[in-house]
């Protein structure tokens, strides 16, 4: 195949059907196929260094009884090589993006089940309140499910404290709590994504603040460690 053909005419032509010349395609050319492909790339790379960099192939010596030979199938080794590592690579990233993808949306349905359980909770507990009546089962029903550990509920009894209309600064909450600044951050940053707590800012140096959720009201009053849910 002459040096005006095209690139892809070439790479055919190197990925020849009767790969071992008998004049028929049968599974004896097998072999031949997956030899060809072997040293497709590095018989692709001595191609276009004779095609578009003549000066530098002659230099090197390079010519097309080169294909299929030792500089061939070394530039193909490495060639290979560096498709295999980016294949793996690229399959742990899928991976990784698909196990955050199912985890975050595990994450958002359970949040989403559980501000409509605490919706229905807090209204359901009103209306009892209105006729006098209890509702104390229902706010226990939404609790069940809910995992809070002690350190968190005393977070959020210590938020309960604030008076309304004002938040609690972090470095306030980690001296309530008698922990480090950090971990206090942590524990109200977890919370905050449980939807038992709300963020703004606290003081004039932009210092985070929290404040007192709906949800995290109603899973006090459960506990019996805040006050009442009112309208």
């Amino acid at each position: 195949m002459g040096e005006g053909s095209t690139g892809w005419a070439w790479l055919l032509g190197r990925l020849g059907a009767d790969a071992n010349g008998d004049g028929r395609v049968t599974l004896a050319d097998a072999p031949g196929w997956l030899l060809a492909l072997y040293f497709l790339p590095g018989d692709a790379a001595l191609h276009a260094t004779m095609r578009h960099a003549p000066d530098l192939a002659s230099v090197l010596e390079i010519g097309a009884d080169d294909y299929g030979g030792l500089l061939s199938g070394v530039v193909s080794f490495c060639a290979w090589g560096i498709a295999l590592v980016a294949a793996g690579v690229l399959h742990e990233k899928l991976r990784d993006a698909d196990r955050r993808a199912t985890a975050g949306t595990a994450a958002l349905t359970r949040g989403l089940g559980r501000r409509l359980r605490v919706a229905y909770a807090l209204l359901k507990q009103r209306l009892q309140d209105r006729e006098g009546g209890d509702s104390g089962g229902d706010l226990v029903g939404f609790s069940t499910d809910v995992d809070v550990s002690p350190l968190e509920l005393r977070a959020l009894a210590l938020h309960a404290e604030v008076a309304p209309g004002f938040a609690l600064p972090v470095l306030d909450a980690a001296r309530g709590l008698d922990l480090r600044v950090r971990e206090t951050e942590d524990l109200l940053a977890r919370l905050r994504a449980k939807g038992f707590l709300s963020r703004t800012l606290g003081g004039g140096d932009g210092e985070n603040a929290y404040t007192l959720a709906a949800a995290g009201r109603a899973l006090l009053v459960m506990r019996r460690l805040g006050p009442p849910v009112k309208d």
